[in-house]
């Protein structure tokens, strides 16, 4: 479905939601810990800061890196207000042409819930470990709203 946002900048913004989990608004507040190979979110909702740890997915990590410098180089070009201005109007013709259900960007911090909770379990965390793992990664206080994501 990403590949059919026309707006390269659009694409950065989508993948960069669904590999971090990020609210579309968070995107362009993402900094990179390339020493400890964390994403963090500064001033997300509610004023929390968030850190997500790649150190487990450094093939991720190394396309996270990779899409926030592109993305920059758009915010430089355009504008973020330009970009997050055409984003939904872009994403709602590529959900379109995709044959989806149109829901938002949100979907892409759903899809990174599901995943991630997927994989932490595979890994062999209990299903109670992998909900505290993404409560912090999603900047949540209690464990019922990263479990939301999962219904």
């Amino acid at each position: 479905m990403i590949e059919n946002l026309k707006d390269p900048a659009h694409r950065a913004v989508a993948e960069l939601q669904y590999l971090t989990g990020a609210r579309v608004g968070d995107v362009k507040k993402i900094g990179i810990d390339e020493v400890g190979k964390r994403v963090l979110i500064h001033g997300s909702k509610g004023g929390r800061d968030r850190e997500i740890d790649f150190s487990d997915r450094p093939d991720r990590f190394e396309r996270v890196k990779e899409l926030h410098r592109e993305l920059q180089r758009h915010i430089e070009e355009k504008g973020w207000k330009e970009i997050r201005e055409s984003y939904d109007e872009d994403l709602k013709q590529a959900v379109e042409k995709s044959g989806e259900v149109y829901t938002g960007s949100h979907a892409f911090r759903v899809s990174y819930a599901v995943e991630r909770v997927e994989e932490l379990k595979a890994k062999g965390l209990s299903d109670e470990d992998a909900d505290r793992v993404l409560t912090r990664e999603l900047g949540h206080n209690r464990l019922e709203m990263s479990r939301y994501y999962r219904r």
